[in-house]
This record gives C-alpha cells, structure tokens and sequence, in this order.
C-alpha cells in the first residue's frame, strides 16, 4: 500500500477523484466453499455499504480507497450506503455522486484535518469546562458540509445512492415502527429507500449532523443526538430497512431485494484494540470498571465494542455466509482505544499494517466472489470474515 496521502486544508472540489489502480491479485486466498440459496444464484444481489460510527474515519476512508484499488469500480455498483455519525457523514459525502470513489479524496481531506471543523471559540471551551455547553460548535462541520463540492444544499431525495443515517431522536413527533405506547426518545432512522418517504426533503447537512451530534462533545441537532446511541454498527438497521420496504403491500422503491438472500453486505469498522480482561469471578465496583489506570474508558469501550460485535453476528447469522464481510481491523500502535482512533497518524499506520493489508486482500476477493461486482460473476466462495 502506498503511504496514505497528505492533503492541505481548504475548500474542496466536487471534480477530485480518486485513480483506480490496476486490480491488485492474490496468489493464495483463504477460501471456504459454500452455495447460494436458489432463490437468489444468477441475480445480481443488492448491495450495501455500512459504515461504523466512532472517531477512525480517517481509517475507514484509507480502507475504502484501498478496496477501489484492488476491486476497480466496486463503489460504484453500490445500491445503498447506511452510516452512523461519523460514518454517516463520510456515507452521505460517498453518497452525493453515482460513482462514490470521486468522493473518497473529499473525505480523506476532511477527517485528515478534523481539528479544523471540531473546535470551538474561547468562550465556547470556557463554557464547556464548567459544563454549560458542547466541547465544539458545530457550525465549522456544517459550513464544510455545505459547500458546493460536499454536501452543498442536496436533500436526501437529491443524493445520487439511495442511504440510511442512524440518530437518536430526544422527542420524536411520532413512534418508530414497532414503538407502542406514548412517545419516547427513540431511534430515528433517516432514509431515503422510497419514493414517499418521510425525510426525502430534509438536508443531507442535517441529517449528517443529527447522526454526528455525540452528547457533551457536539451540540444537539434539530432534537436529535448520535446515532452510536442506537446503533453504532449500522448493519442490522440497513438491512431491516430494506426488507421493511420490500415487504410493502404497494412497493415504492424498485431494485430492492426479494428477501435475505438477495442483500450482499460489506460492513466496516474503525478499528479494534486486543481487549482481554483477564478475570474470572472478582468482585469490581466503580473503580476497576470507570477509573481503571490501564484503561479508564474500559466501561465504555465494552458498550461499544459489545453493541458493534453483536450486530456483526446477527448480519452474519441472517445472511448467507458469502454475502456478509466484515471489514474491522486491529491497531497495531499501544494506547487507549478512543485516543488512538482519534490519532490521525495511528490511523495510517493501521491502514499500512500486514494485518489490515491481508484483511483488505480478504475483502477484495469477497466483492470479486460474492456476485458484488456483477451478475456474470459466479459467487464460488466466501471468504470467513476476520
């Protein structure tokens, strides 16, 4: 892998886009053979993007960029991109053009230069420290969203792949499918799946900021918070989704799946630590699990590692073996999980890893094996995902 590219900040072009490199082989591909439903061998499968929530975007798009390489063209044949905070924001960006790698050089320079848009005034932090307001204002992160080359004034009916963001709605106007009883702070799913839908003419911007308003660290959007509350891994949401609307009396999207069996999914996360508590029946209060001096957020971090595992066990479990991969590695620098995801340098090192490189060569032969990049492809086999 070349080193990851250093972009300067400033405004960004619509027309910067990313050159596919000749597709990369591999000579030794860990395989395990397996066959399609009937229902399904021969038809092109819906497919999905989901992006994990949490602060290695940075990561995330590298891995992207990475995969275009070896698999030339398979962004494009996306069908549905779904996001959760950060990766809502990366997901809408990719979301704008029909071919989502002229994207990816948008986002790399974005979640390169990350401290530019989250910050805030003097008195911002000021108030901040005394707990009377968010660590950053996010009207920087929205004034880059809205420029012409990113998001610009798009509504979510405008955007160019269909795309699903994950937030949690503080005082909803009305229940989410399943909700019984009164109103209460619920997920909201924004999507833009059918063609009567109910966000088709919210902004893009806003529902970037809704998924990416993490509670003391961004300001409340429009009543709504971070969608990592909910769902940080994205999977399950876009997969119910899709069937929810497939599964309509009166269908008012064209091109979704007939059942599971058509959905082919590539999850992707922003990294995990080797985490192992080595302990069997100890008694731990407060201290140990909040204020533990080898891992002070390891509370935290089991929630949401926790949540994003399990969801990859559900997909993986709903849908046939060689139509799910999860693409999730591990850092290879020390430190605390959130502090070294937040670490731009950490994060390309990571990209640059043996161990992220052989993962991306897994993957890569998943989209060329799984029916990903066309029908004419025969899915022979699936690869077991790391």
């Amino acid at each position: 892998m070349a080193t990851p590219r250093v972009k300067n900040t400033g405004v960004v072009s619509s027309q910067a886009a990313a050159a596919p490199a000749a597709e990369s082989q591999l000579a030794s591909e860990p395989v395990v053979e397996a066959k399609l439903p009937a229902q399904s061998r021969g038809a092109e499968p819906f497919r999905i993007l989901a992006i994990d929530g949490g602060p290695a975007a940075l990561l995330v798009v590298l891995m992207l960029t990475e995969l275009e390489e070896l698999v030339p063209g398979f962004l494009e044949k996306i069908d549905l991109i779904a996001g959760t905070s950060a990766g809502a924001i990366t997901g809408l960006m990719l979301a704008t053009k029909k071919n989502p790698a002229f994207m990816l050089p948008v986002a790399e320079n974005f979640w390169l230069n990350e401290q530019n848009y989250y910050k805030n005034s003097p008195v911002g932090y000021l108030e901040a420290l005394i707990g009377a307001g968010a660590v950053n204002d996010d009207k920087y992160v929205q004034q880059f969203l809205e420029q012409r080359g990113v998001l610009s004034n798009r509504k979510m009916r405008d955007l160019a792949k269909k795309a699903i963001v994950t937030s949690f709605e503080l005082n909803p106007s009305r229940r989410a499918p399943g909700m019984r009883g009164p109103l209460n702070w619920q997920p909201k799913i924004i999507h833009n799946l059918s063609n009567d839908g109910h966000d088709l003419d919210l902004p893009a911007v806003d529902a970037a900021m809704s998924s990416s308003a993490s509670p003391i660290v961004t300001p409340i959007h429009q009543g709504k918070v971070d969608g990592g509350l909910a769902a940080n891994n994205p999977s399950m949401v876009a997969i119910a989704q899709v069937l929810m609307e497939a599964m309509r009396p009166v269908r008012c999207t064209d091109g979704l799946p007939r059942d599971r069996h058509g959905i082919t999914l590539l999850s992707i996360g922003g990294g995990r630590a080797h985490d192992i508590v080595e302990v069997t029946d100890n008694s731990w209060g407060y201290v140990p699990w909040l204020l533990n001096p080898r891992n002070p957020l390891l509370l935290l971090n089991g929630f949401l590692t926790g949540s994003s595992e399990v969801v990859t066990y559900e997909a993986a479990a709903l849908l046939d073996a060689q139509r799910f991969f999860r693409l999730d590695p591990f850092y290879t620098e020390p430190g605390l999980l959130p502090f070294v995801q937040a670490s731009p340098k950490k994060q390309q090192l990571t990209a640059a890893s043996p161990e992220t490189q052989e993962m991306l060569q897994q993957a890569a032969h998943f989209l060329r094996h799984s029916g990903w990049m066309g029908e004419h492809e025969k899915p022979l086999a699936a690869v077991a995902s790391a």
